[in-house]
Protein backbone atom coordinates (compact mmCIF):
# COMPACT_ATOMS: atom_id res chain seq x y z
CA UNK A 1 0.00 0.00 0.00
CA UNK A 2 1.44 3.39 -0.93
CA UNK A 3 2.20 6.08 1.61
CA UNK A 4 -0.51 8.44 0.42
CA UNK A 5 -3.16 5.80 0.84
CA UNK A 6 -2.14 5.25 4.45
CA UNK A 7 -2.34 8.95 5.17
CA UNK A 8 -5.67 9.20 3.47
CA UNK A 9 -6.90 6.35 5.61
CA UNK A 10 -5.93 8.21 8.78
CA UNK A 11 -7.45 11.47 7.60
CA UNK A 12 -10.59 9.64 6.55
CA UNK A 13 -11.01 8.33 10.07
CA UNK A 14 -10.67 11.87 11.45
CA UNK A 15 -13.21 13.26 9.03
CA UNK A 16 -15.63 10.41 9.61
CA UNK A 17 -15.29 10.72 13.38
CA UNK A 18 -15.93 14.45 13.27
CA UNK A 19 -18.89 14.02 10.97
CA UNK A 20 -20.35 11.33 13.26
CA UNK A 21 -20.00 13.42 16.42
CA UNK A 22 -21.42 16.53 14.73
CA UNK A 23 -24.27 14.98 12.74
CA UNK A 24 -26.83 16.88 14.85
CA UNK A 25 -25.19 20.13 13.72
CA UNK A 26 -25.74 19.16 10.11
CA UNK A 27 -29.36 18.32 10.80
CA UNK A 28 -29.99 21.68 12.47
CA UNK A 29 -28.09 23.72 9.87
CA UNK A 30 -29.72 25.54 7.03
CA UNK A 31 -27.96 23.69 4.21
CA UNK A 32 -30.02 22.83 1.19
CA UNK A 33 -31.22 19.29 0.44
CA UNK A 34 -28.92 19.18 -2.59
CA UNK A 35 -25.89 20.16 -0.46
CA UNK A 36 -26.81 17.59 2.18
CA UNK A 37 -27.19 14.88 -0.46
CA UNK A 38 -23.80 15.83 -2.00
CA UNK A 39 -22.19 15.70 1.44
CA UNK A 40 -23.58 12.21 2.09
CA UNK A 41 -22.44 10.93 -1.31
CA UNK A 42 -18.93 12.29 -0.84
CA UNK A 43 -18.72 10.96 2.70
CA UNK A 44 -19.76 7.55 1.36
CA UNK A 45 -16.94 7.70 -1.21
CA UNK A 46 -14.43 8.48 1.55
CA UNK A 47 -15.65 5.49 3.58
CA UNK A 48 -15.48 3.14 0.60
CA UNK A 49 -11.90 4.21 -0.27
CA UNK A 50 -10.92 3.92 3.38
CA UNK A 51 -12.34 0.41 3.56
CA UNK A 52 -10.43 -0.43 0.37
CA UNK A 53 -7.17 0.70 1.96
CA UNK A 54 -7.90 -1.12 5.22
CA UNK A 55 -8.46 -4.38 3.41
CA UNK A 56 -5.19 -3.93 1.45
CA UNK A 57 -6.73 -3.51 -1.94
CA UNK A 58 -4.72 -1.76 -4.64
CA UNK A 59 -5.37 1.98 -4.91
CA UNK A 60 -4.64 3.75 -8.18
CA UNK A 61 -4.20 7.45 -8.87
CA UNK A 62 -7.75 7.99 -10.05
CA UNK A 63 -9.07 6.59 -6.78
CA UNK A 64 -6.81 8.92 -4.78
CA UNK A 65 -7.95 11.94 -6.77
CA UNK A 66 -11.61 10.96 -6.33
CA UNK A 67 -10.94 10.57 -2.63
CA UNK A 68 -9.32 13.99 -2.55
CA UNK A 69 -12.26 15.55 -4.40
CA UNK A 70 -14.73 14.02 -2.01
CA UNK A 71 -12.64 14.97 1.01
CA UNK A 72 -12.42 18.58 -0.17
CA UNK A 73 -16.19 18.81 -0.50
CA UNK A 74 -16.73 17.26 2.91
CA UNK A 75 -14.11 19.37 4.67
CA UNK A 76 -15.53 22.59 3.27
CA UNK A 77 -18.93 21.76 4.71
CA UNK A 78 -17.38 20.61 7.99
CA UNK A 79 -15.44 23.83 8.34
CA UNK A 80 -18.46 25.96 7.61
CA UNK A 81 -20.59 24.13 10.16
CA UNK A 82 -17.98 22.97 12.70
CA UNK A 83 -18.24 25.93 15.03
CA UNK A 84 -15.78 27.47 17.43
CA UNK A 85 -14.68 24.20 19.06
CA UNK A 86 -13.90 22.64 15.75
CA UNK A 87 -11.96 25.72 14.60
CA UNK A 88 -9.79 25.69 17.73
CA UNK A 89 -9.11 21.95 17.49
CA UNK A 90 -8.79 21.47 13.78
CA UNK A 91 -8.20 24.93 12.29
CA UNK A 92 -4.57 24.46 11.20
CA UNK A 93 -4.99 20.81 10.40
CA UNK A 94 -8.05 21.61 8.35
CA UNK A 95 -6.14 24.21 6.34
CA UNK A 96 -3.37 21.71 5.77
CA UNK A 97 -5.84 19.03 4.80
CA UNK A 98 -7.60 21.35 2.41
CA UNK A 99 -4.30 22.38 0.76
CA UNK A 100 -3.13 18.78 0.57
CA UNK A 101 -6.31 17.42 -0.91
CA UNK A 102 -6.56 20.39 -3.23
CA UNK A 103 -3.03 19.71 -4.47
CA UNK A 104 -3.71 16.02 -4.89
CA UNK A 105 -6.92 16.71 -6.74
CA UNK A 106 -5.19 19.30 -9.00
CA UNK A 107 -2.09 17.20 -9.75
CA UNK A 108 -2.93 14.77 -12.46
CA UNK A 109 0.16 12.69 -11.69
CA UNK A 110 -0.21 12.62 -7.92
CA UNK A 111 0.74 9.28 -6.30
CA UNK A 112 0.52 7.61 -9.66
CA UNK A 113 4.16 6.75 -9.73
CA UNK A 114 5.84 6.85 -6.35
CA UNK A 115 9.28 6.49 -8.03
CA UNK A 116 8.95 9.80 -9.97
CA UNK A 117 11.88 11.99 -8.73
CA UNK A 118 10.07 15.19 -9.61
CA UNK A 119 7.40 14.44 -7.05
CA UNK A 120 9.55 13.41 -4.13
CA UNK A 121 9.62 16.89 -2.57
CA UNK A 122 5.85 17.13 -2.90
CA UNK A 123 5.49 13.81 -1.22
CA UNK A 124 7.81 14.82 1.63
CA UNK A 125 5.78 17.94 2.16
CA UNK A 126 2.66 15.90 2.37
CA UNK A 127 4.33 13.44 4.68
CA UNK A 128 5.53 16.15 7.03
CA UNK A 129 2.19 17.87 6.99
CA UNK A 130 0.40 14.65 7.68
CA UNK A 131 2.85 13.75 10.44
CA UNK A 132 2.26 17.10 12.09
CA UNK A 133 -1.44 16.64 11.74
CA UNK A 134 -1.14 13.18 13.23
CA UNK A 135 0.76 14.61 16.21
CA UNK A 136 -1.74 17.42 16.67
CA UNK A 137 -4.61 15.04 16.25
CA UNK A 138 -3.25 12.73 18.89
CA UNK A 139 -3.11 15.66 21.32
CA UNK A 140 -6.61 16.91 20.53
CA UNK A 141 -8.33 13.56 20.52
CA UNK A 142 -8.80 13.30 24.32
CA UNK A 143 -10.27 16.80 24.44
CA UNK A 144 -12.62 15.99 21.61
CA UNK A 145 -13.63 12.80 23.34
CA UNK A 146 -14.37 14.77 26.52
CA UNK A 147 -16.40 17.28 24.56
CA UNK A 148 -18.25 14.46 22.84
CA UNK A 149 -18.88 12.78 26.19
CA UNK A 150 -20.26 16.04 27.63
CA UNK A 151 -22.47 16.45 24.63
CA UNK A 152 -23.66 12.87 24.94
CA UNK A 153 -24.40 13.41 28.63
CA UNK A 154 -26.22 16.62 27.84
CA UNK A 155 -28.16 14.88 25.14
CA UNK A 156 -28.94 12.01 27.52
CA UNK A 157 -30.00 14.52 30.18
CA UNK A 158 -32.28 16.27 27.70
CA UNK A 159 -33.70 12.92 26.73
CA UNK A 160 -34.29 12.03 30.37
CA UNK A 161 -35.97 15.39 30.99
CA UNK A 162 -38.08 14.94 27.89
CA UNK A 163 -38.98 11.38 28.92
CA UNK A 164 -39.87 12.60 32.42
CA UNK A 165 -42.08 15.29 30.89
CA UNK A 166 -43.67 12.65 28.67
CA UNK A 167 -44.24 10.40 31.69
CA UNK A 168 -45.79 13.31 33.55
CA UNK A 169 -48.09 14.11 30.64
CA UNK A 170 -48.98 10.43 30.33
CA UNK A 171 -49.75 10.30 34.06
CA UNK A 172 -51.99 13.37 33.75
CA UNK A 173 -53.71 11.82 30.76
CA UNK A 174 -54.18 8.55 32.65
CA UNK A 175 -55.59 10.45 35.61
CA UNK A 176 -57.97 12.36 33.35
CA UNK A 177 -59.05 9.09 31.72
CA UNK A 178 -59.69 7.56 35.14
CA UNK A 179 -61.72 10.62 36.14
CA UNK A 180 -63.73 10.43 32.90
CA UNK A 181 -64.33 6.70 33.38
CA UNK A 182 -65.42 7.30 36.96
CA UNK A 183 -67.80 10.03 35.77
CA UNK A 184 -69.14 7.70 33.05
CA UNK A 185 -69.62 4.91 35.58
CA UNK A 186 -71.46 7.30 37.86
CA UNK A 187 -73.70 8.49 35.02
CA UNK A 188 -74.33 4.87 33.94
CA UNK A 189 -75.20 3.94 37.52
CA UNK A 190 -77.61 6.88 37.73
CA UNK A 191 -79.18 5.90 34.41
CA UNK A 192 -79.51 2.29 35.56
CA UNK A 193 -81.10 3.46 38.79
CA UNK A 194 -83.55 5.66 36.86
CA UNK A 195 -84.40 2.74 34.56
CA UNK A 196 -85.03 0.50 37.55
CA UNK A 197 -87.27 3.16 39.06
CA UNK A 198 -89.18 3.53 35.76
CA UNK A 199 -89.56 -0.25 35.43
CA UNK A 200 -90.80 -0.46 39.00
CA UNK A 201 -93.31 2.30 38.27
CA UNK A 202 -94.39 0.52 35.06
CA UNK A 203 -94.76 -2.77 36.91
CA UNK A 204 -96.85 -1.04 39.51
CA UNK A 205 -99.07 0.54 36.86
CA UNK A 206 -99.30 -2.78 34.99
CA UNK A 207 -100.23 -4.54 38.22
CA UNK A 208 -102.96 -1.99 38.85
CA UNK A 209 -104.19 -2.33 35.27
CA UNK A 210 -104.16 -6.12 35.55
CA UNK A 211 -106.10 -5.91 38.79
CA UNK A 212 -108.63 -3.58 37.18
CA UNK A 213 -108.85 -5.93 34.19
CA UNK A 214 -109.48 -8.93 36.44
CA UNK A 215 -112.16 -6.99 38.25
CA UNK A 216 -113.79 -5.97 34.96
CA UNK A 217 -113.59 -9.54 33.65
CA UNK A 218 -115.14 -10.86 36.84
CA UNK A 219 -117.92 -8.27 36.63
CA UNK A 220 -118.49 -9.03 32.92
CA UNK A 221 -118.54 -12.76 33.63
CA UNK A 222 -121.04 -12.23 36.39
CA UNK A 223 -123.25 -10.10 34.11
CA UNK A 224 -122.96 -12.72 31.36
CA UNK A 225 -123.97 -15.46 33.79
CA UNK A 226 -126.97 -13.42 34.92
CA UNK A 227 -127.92 -12.72 31.29
CA UNK A 228 -127.50 -16.40 30.36
CA UNK A 229 -129.56 -17.43 33.35
CA UNK A 230 -132.29 -14.99 32.37
CA UNK A 231 -132.12 -16.22 28.78
CA UNK A 232 -132.36 -19.85 29.91
CA UNK A 233 -135.31 -19.02 32.12
CA UNK A 234 -137.02 -17.21 29.25
CA UNK A 235 -136.30 -20.10 26.92
CA UNK A 236 -137.59 -22.60 29.45
CA UNK A 237 -140.74 -20.53 29.90
CA UNK A 238 -141.23 -20.39 26.12
CA UNK A 239 -140.73 -24.14 25.81
CA UNK A 240 -143.19 -24.68 28.64
CA UNK A 241 -145.68 -22.46 26.84
CA UNK A 242 -145.22 -24.34 23.56
CA UNK A 243 -145.57 -27.67 25.37
CA UNK A 244 -148.76 -26.46 27.02
CA UNK A 245 -150.12 -25.35 23.65
CA UNK A 246 -149.27 -28.73 22.17
CA UNK A 247 -150.88 -30.60 25.05
CA UNK A 248 -153.96 -28.40 24.79
CA UNK A 249 -154.25 -28.95 21.06
CA UNK A 250 -153.65 -32.69 21.49
CA UNK A 251 -156.34 -32.85 24.17
CA UNK A 252 -158.80 -31.08 21.92
CA UNK A 253 -157.87 -33.41 19.10
CA UNK A 254 -158.32 -36.53 21.27
CA UNK A 255 -161.70 -35.33 22.50
CA UNK A 256 -162.87 -34.67 18.96
CA UNK A 257 -164.30 -37.54 17.00
CA UNK A 258 -162.69 -36.17 13.82
CA UNK A 259 -158.90 -36.34 14.10
CA UNK A 260 -157.67 -35.37 10.66
CA UNK A 261 -157.18 -36.72 7.21
CA UNK A 262 -155.38 -36.57 3.91
CA UNK A 263 -156.00 -35.44 0.35
CA UNK A 264 -156.40 -38.10 -2.28
CA UNK A 265 -154.74 -36.84 -5.44
CA UNK A 266 -154.80 -40.21 -7.19
CA UNK A 267 -152.11 -42.50 -5.75
CA UNK A 268 -152.55 -42.65 -1.94
CA UNK A 269 -152.83 -46.33 -0.90
CA UNK A 270 -153.79 -48.09 2.33
CA UNK A 271 -150.21 -49.24 2.73
CA UNK A 272 -149.05 -45.60 2.83
CA UNK A 273 -151.90 -44.70 5.17
CA UNK A 274 -150.92 -47.58 7.47
CA UNK A 275 -147.41 -46.17 7.63
CA UNK A 276 -148.82 -42.78 8.60
CA UNK A 277 -151.02 -44.36 11.28
CA UNK A 278 -147.95 -46.00 12.82
CA UNK A 279 -146.48 -42.51 13.18
CA UNK A 280 -149.59 -40.70 14.47
CA UNK A 281 -151.03 -43.30 16.84
CA UNK A 282 -149.33 -44.84 19.83
CA UNK A 283 -151.45 -47.99 19.53
CA UNK A 284 -150.32 -50.74 17.11
CA UNK A 285 -152.49 -51.15 14.02
CA UNK A 286 -153.34 -54.71 15.09
CA UNK A 287 -155.76 -53.23 17.64
CA UNK A 288 -157.89 -51.22 15.22
CA UNK A 289 -159.02 -51.03 11.61
CA UNK A 290 -160.52 -48.32 9.37
CA UNK A 291 -164.20 -48.57 8.39
CA UNK A 292 -165.84 -46.55 5.58
CA UNK A 293 -168.78 -44.44 6.84
CA UNK A 294 -171.92 -45.08 4.79
CA UNK A 295 -173.84 -41.93 5.73
CA UNK A 296 -174.26 -39.19 3.18
CA UNK A 297 -172.59 -35.93 4.07
CA UNK A 298 -170.93 -35.58 7.43
CA UNK A 299 -171.11 -38.71 9.57
CA UNK A 300 -173.54 -38.45 12.47
CA UNK A 301 -173.38 -42.04 13.68
CA UNK A 302 -170.12 -43.45 12.32
CA UNK A 303 -170.10 -46.35 14.77
CA UNK A 304 -173.49 -47.63 13.55
CA UNK A 305 -173.38 -46.95 9.82
CA UNK A 306 -170.14 -48.17 8.31
CA UNK A 307 -168.86 -50.77 5.94
CA UNK A 308 -166.63 -53.77 6.58
CA UNK A 309 -163.15 -53.38 8.11
CA UNK A 310 -160.31 -52.62 5.74
CA UNK A 311 -157.26 -54.85 6.06
CA UNK A 312 -154.14 -52.86 6.93
CA UNK A 313 -152.20 -55.70 8.58
CA UNK A 314 -150.69 -56.81 5.31
CA UNK A 315 -149.39 -54.59 2.50
CA UNK A 316 -152.50 -53.21 0.89
CA UNK A 317 -151.81 -51.26 -2.27
CA UNK A 318 -155.47 -50.49 -2.94
CA UNK A 319 -156.14 -46.86 -3.70
CA UNK A 320 -158.05 -45.18 -0.88
CA UNK A 321 -161.48 -44.03 -1.92
CA UNK A 322 -162.41 -40.48 -0.91
CA UNK A 323 -164.77 -40.34 2.06
CA UNK A 324 -165.02 -40.45 5.85
CA UNK A 325 -163.51 -43.34 7.78
CA UNK A 326 -163.91 -44.35 11.40
CA UNK A 327 -161.33 -46.27 13.41
CA UNK A 328 -162.80 -49.13 15.45
CA UNK A 329 -161.58 -52.41 16.80
CA UNK A 330 -161.34 -55.15 14.13
CA UNK A 331 -164.75 -56.46 15.28
CA UNK A 332 -166.36 -53.01 14.98
CA UNK A 333 -166.37 -51.93 18.61
CA UNK A 334 -165.28 -48.46 19.75
CA UNK A 335 -161.67 -48.33 20.81
CA UNK A 336 -159.56 -45.69 22.57
CA UNK A 337 -156.52 -44.85 20.47
CA UNK A 338 -153.86 -42.61 22.09
CA UNK A 339 -152.43 -39.99 19.77
CA UNK A 340 -148.72 -39.07 19.51
CA UNK A 341 -148.40 -35.68 21.19
CA UNK A 342 -145.21 -34.75 19.33
CA UNK A 343 -145.40 -31.74 17.03
CA UNK A 344 -142.74 -30.21 14.80
CA UNK A 345 -141.16 -26.94 15.79
CA UNK A 346 -142.02 -23.98 13.57
CA UNK A 347 -139.73 -23.24 10.64
CA UNK A 348 -138.91 -19.85 9.11
CA UNK A 349 -138.47 -19.51 5.39
CA UNK A 350 -134.70 -19.50 4.92
CA UNK A 351 -133.27 -17.33 2.17
CA UNK A 352 -129.82 -17.39 0.62
CA UNK A 353 -127.37 -14.89 2.06
CA UNK A 354 -125.90 -12.23 -0.20
CA UNK A 355 -122.31 -12.85 -1.23
CA UNK A 356 -119.43 -10.65 -0.08
CA UNK A 357 -115.73 -10.36 -0.76
CA UNK A 358 -114.94 -11.87 2.64
CA UNK A 359 -114.16 -15.60 3.02
CA UNK A 360 -117.19 -17.83 2.55
CA UNK A 361 -119.33 -18.43 5.62
CA UNK A 362 -120.47 -21.99 6.49
CA UNK A 363 -123.91 -21.29 5.00
CA UNK A 364 -122.36 -20.00 1.75
CA UNK A 365 -120.15 -23.06 1.45
CA UNK A 366 -123.23 -25.20 2.14
CA UNK A 367 -125.09 -23.45 -0.68
CA UNK A 368 -122.22 -23.92 -3.16
CA UNK A 369 -121.82 -27.62 -2.37
CA UNK A 370 -125.56 -28.35 -2.69
CA UNK A 371 -125.68 -26.52 -6.03
CA UNK A 372 -122.65 -28.41 -7.36
CA UNK A 373 -124.08 -31.77 -6.32
CA UNK A 374 -127.73 -31.46 -7.43
CA UNK A 375 -127.70 -28.95 -10.29
CA UNK A 376 -131.52 -29.00 -10.39
CA UNK A 377 -134.60 -29.08 -8.18
CA UNK A 378 -134.51 -32.61 -6.77
CA UNK A 379 -138.34 -32.72 -6.63
CA UNK A 380 -139.56 -31.12 -9.88
CA UNK A 381 -136.40 -31.77 -11.91
CA UNK A 382 -136.09 -28.15 -13.02
CA UNK A 383 -132.48 -27.63 -14.13
CA UNK A 384 -130.44 -24.66 -13.00
CA UNK A 385 -129.41 -21.81 -15.26
CA UNK A 386 -126.06 -20.06 -14.96
CA UNK A 387 -126.94 -18.14 -11.78
CA UNK A 388 -129.38 -20.65 -10.18
CA UNK A 389 -132.31 -18.23 -10.42
CA UNK A 390 -135.34 -19.43 -8.40
CA UNK A 391 -133.37 -22.42 -7.06
CA UNK A 392 -132.47 -22.43 -3.39
CA UNK A 393 -130.28 -24.64 -1.23
CA UNK A 394 -132.65 -25.90 1.50
CA UNK A 395 -131.79 -27.30 4.93
CA UNK A 396 -133.64 -30.54 5.69
CA UNK A 397 -133.30 -29.93 9.43
CA UNK A 398 -133.88 -26.21 10.09
CA UNK A 399 -130.86 -24.13 11.16
CA UNK A 400 -133.14 -22.13 13.46
CA UNK A 401 -133.25 -25.13 15.82
CA UNK A 402 -129.50 -25.66 16.12
CA UNK A 403 -129.81 -26.30 19.88
CA UNK A 404 -132.29 -29.13 19.24
CA UNK A 405 -129.96 -30.54 16.56
CA UNK A 406 -127.15 -30.67 19.10
CA UNK A 407 -129.33 -31.94 21.96
CA UNK A 408 -130.77 -34.85 19.93
CA UNK A 409 -127.36 -35.82 18.51
CA UNK A 410 -128.19 -35.51 14.82
CA UNK A 411 -124.52 -35.01 13.97
CA UNK A 412 -123.91 -38.73 14.49
CA UNK A 413 -125.88 -39.39 11.29
CA UNK A 414 -123.52 -37.16 9.26
CA UNK A 415 -120.66 -39.03 7.55
CA UNK A 416 -119.57 -36.09 5.39
CA UNK A 417 -115.76 -35.84 5.61
CA UNK A 418 -115.42 -32.37 4.08
CA UNK A 419 -113.28 -30.15 6.30
CA UNK A 420 -115.28 -27.01 5.45
CA UNK A 421 -118.37 -28.06 7.37
CA UNK A 422 -118.87 -26.51 10.79
CA UNK A 423 -118.31 -28.35 14.06
CA UNK A 424 -122.03 -28.89 14.53
CA UNK A 425 -122.38 -30.53 11.10
CA UNK A 426 -125.72 -28.81 10.45
CA UNK A 427 -124.26 -27.14 7.35
CA UNK A 428 -123.13 -30.46 5.87
CA UNK A 429 -124.18 -31.21 2.31
CA UNK A 430 -126.05 -34.22 3.75
CA UNK A 431 -128.49 -31.81 5.43
CA UNK A 432 -129.33 -30.05 2.19
CA UNK A 433 -131.24 -30.43 -1.07
CA UNK A 434 -131.75 -28.03 -3.98
CA UNK A 435 -135.38 -26.94 -4.49
CA UNK A 436 -137.12 -24.36 -6.60
CA UNK A 437 -138.62 -21.43 -4.73
CA UNK A 438 -142.20 -22.75 -4.56
CA UNK A 439 -141.20 -26.27 -3.57
CA UNK A 440 -138.86 -24.78 -0.95
CA UNK A 441 -141.80 -22.99 0.70
CA UNK A 442 -143.94 -26.14 0.68
CA UNK A 443 -141.05 -28.19 2.09
CA UNK A 444 -140.46 -25.62 4.83
CA UNK A 445 -144.16 -25.71 5.80
CA UNK A 446 -144.20 -29.53 5.81
CA UNK A 447 -146.71 -29.42 2.94
CA UNK A 448 -144.54 -31.87 1.00
CA UNK A 449 -141.99 -34.39 2.21
CA UNK A 450 -139.73 -37.12 0.87
CA UNK A 451 -140.09 -40.69 2.15
CA UNK A 452 -136.66 -42.37 1.97
CA UNK A 453 -138.18 -45.74 2.93
CA UNK A 454 -140.44 -45.73 -0.16
CA UNK A 455 -137.77 -45.28 -2.82
CA UNK A 456 -137.53 -41.53 -2.03
CA UNK A 457 -141.12 -40.92 -3.09
CA UNK A 458 -142.31 -37.31 -2.97
CA UNK A 459 -145.30 -37.21 -0.60
CA UNK A 460 -147.66 -34.28 -1.04
CA UNK A 461 -150.11 -33.16 1.63
CA UNK A 462 -151.60 -30.57 -0.73
CA UNK A 463 -154.88 -30.75 -2.59
CA UNK A 464 -152.89 -30.42 -5.79
CA UNK A 465 -151.65 -33.19 -8.09
CA UNK A 466 -148.56 -31.29 -9.26
CA UNK A 467 -146.24 -33.45 -7.13
CA UNK A 468 -148.09 -36.69 -7.85
CA UNK A 469 -145.87 -39.63 -8.81
CA UNK A 470 -142.53 -37.83 -8.32
CA UNK A 471 -139.39 -39.21 -6.69
CA UNK A 472 -136.37 -37.31 -5.43
CA UNK A 473 -133.54 -36.94 -7.94
CA UNK A 474 -130.28 -38.53 -6.75
CA UNK A 475 -127.09 -38.60 -8.79
CA UNK A 476 -125.78 -42.17 -8.95
CA UNK A 477 -122.15 -41.01 -9.22
CA UNK A 478 -122.23 -39.27 -5.83
CA UNK A 479 -120.95 -41.34 -2.84
CA UNK A 480 -123.35 -41.98 0.04
CA UNK A 481 -121.32 -39.72 2.35
CA UNK A 482 -122.33 -36.74 0.17
CA UNK A 483 -125.95 -37.81 -0.53
CA UNK A 484 -128.91 -36.37 1.47
CA UNK A 485 -129.09 -38.12 4.85
CA UNK A 486 -131.88 -40.73 4.99
CA UNK A 487 -132.39 -40.20 8.73
CA UNK A 488 -132.95 -36.45 8.26
CA UNK A 489 -135.39 -36.99 5.36
CA UNK A 490 -137.21 -39.60 7.46
CA UNK A 491 -137.44 -37.13 10.38
CA UNK A 492 -138.86 -34.41 8.11
CA UNK A 493 -141.35 -36.88 6.63
CA UNK A 494 -142.41 -37.96 10.13
CA UNK A 495 -142.94 -34.32 11.23
CA UNK A 496 -145.01 -33.68 8.07
CA UNK A 497 -147.20 -36.72 8.77
CA UNK A 498 -147.78 -35.69 12.40
CA UNK A 499 -148.61 -32.13 11.42
CA UNK A 500 -150.92 -32.85 8.47
CA UNK A 501 -152.67 -36.00 9.65
CA UNK A 502 -153.65 -34.34 12.93
CA UNK A 503 -154.97 -31.30 11.06
CA UNK A 504 -152.23 -28.78 12.05
CA UNK A 505 -154.07 -28.04 15.31
CA UNK A 506 -151.99 -25.58 17.37
CA UNK A 507 -149.27 -25.24 14.75
CA UNK A 508 -148.53 -21.58 13.90
CA UNK A 509 -149.59 -20.38 10.47
CA UNK A 510 -147.48 -17.46 9.25
CA UNK A 511 -148.04 -15.32 6.21
CA UNK A 512 -144.71 -15.22 4.35
CA UNK A 513 -145.98 -12.77 1.72
CA UNK A 514 -144.50 -9.50 2.98
CA UNK A 515 -144.47 -6.91 0.16
CA UNK A 516 -141.19 -5.23 -0.72
CA UNK A 517 -140.65 -1.89 1.00
CA UNK A 518 -142.49 -2.93 4.15
CA UNK A 519 -140.85 -3.06 7.55
CA UNK A 520 -140.31 -6.80 7.90
CA UNK A 521 -139.52 -6.55 11.60
CA UNK A 522 -142.76 -4.66 12.27
CA UNK A 523 -144.80 -7.03 10.08
CA UNK A 524 -143.42 -10.08 11.87
CA UNK A 525 -143.65 -8.69 15.42
CA UNK A 526 -147.25 -7.45 14.92
CA UNK A 527 -148.49 -10.75 13.44
CA UNK A 528 -150.11 -13.60 15.40
CA UNK A 529 -147.55 -15.31 17.64
CA UNK A 530 -145.20 -12.49 16.62
CA UNK A 531 -142.66 -13.14 19.37
CA UNK A 532 -142.30 -16.83 18.49
CA UNK A 533 -142.05 -16.02 14.81
CA UNK A 534 -139.52 -13.23 15.39
CA UNK A 535 -137.34 -15.49 17.55
CA UNK A 536 -137.51 -18.26 14.94
CA UNK A 537 -136.53 -15.92 12.10
CA UNK A 538 -133.75 -14.35 14.17
CA UNK A 539 -132.40 -17.78 15.16
CA UNK A 540 -132.46 -18.83 11.50
CA UNK A 541 -130.32 -15.81 10.54
CA UNK A 542 -127.89 -15.94 13.45
CA UNK A 543 -127.30 -19.68 13.30
CA UNK A 544 -126.28 -19.37 9.65
CA UNK A 545 -123.16 -17.63 10.97
CA UNK A 546 -122.73 -19.58 14.21
CA UNK A 547 -123.43 -23.14 13.05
Amino acid sequence: MCYEAAELNRLSEKVTEHCFHHKEDFKKSGISPEERESFCVKLQDIRQIRNTVVHRHAVNGATVRRYARSALGVLKIVRRLGGKDFEEAYGKSLDCLLQTFWGVESDKEAVVSPLDPSKLQYRRDITESLAAERKTGNNIKPAMEQISAKRRRAINMDKMIEEAAKDKRAAHQQLNLLKEEAAKDKRAANQQLNLLKEEAAKDKRAGNQQLDLHRKEAAAKKRAERAQKAKDQEKEAEQTKIKAQRESSAKKSSENDELGGAWQTGSLTWAEMSQRMDIVFELPTTYFAPFLCLEDGGPKDPTGHHGPPINIQEPNNDIIKPGFYVLLSPDGEPVKIPVNQEMPLPRALSRALSRSDSPLSPSERFCDRVRDRDGRCVVTGRKADFDFTALEATHIFPVAHLELWLAEGWKQHIIDDNIDISDSGINSIQNGILLDTTTHQFFNKYAIAINPDDDYKVVSFLNNPQYEGLTMFRRPDIPDKYQPCRALLRHHFRMAVLLNTKGRVGYPVWDEDIPEGCDQVAEISESDQGKLRFETVLAEKLNQFLA
